[in-house]
């Protein structure tokens, strides 16, 4: 009972942070695995455009690695 008197104290915020963080975090497992699968086609695949899907699959990477960092910053 405790927690849901803390629960009521603070508000359903905490609880949406935290699913925001976690949906977050999800986010970054699926650019790992994107990044992973362009790096199985760019060796089965051979073409010109390799070395800049492979630049795009990078700073996808980069930049959902920075989005949980400046959500648990702003949140």
């Amino acid at each position: 009972m405790i927690w849901l008197n803390n629960f009521a104290a603070g508000g359903v915020w905490p609880v949406i942070k935290v699913f925001m963080i976690i949906g977050f975090l999800m986010y970054v497992l699926f650019a790992v695995i994107m990044l992973k699968q362009v790096g199985v086609m760019t060796e089965s695949f051979e073409s010109e455009v390799n070395p800049r899907v492979r630049l795009i699959a990078w700073i996808h990477l980069f930049l959902s690695v920075i989005l949980p960092v400046i959500s648990v910053v702003i949140l």
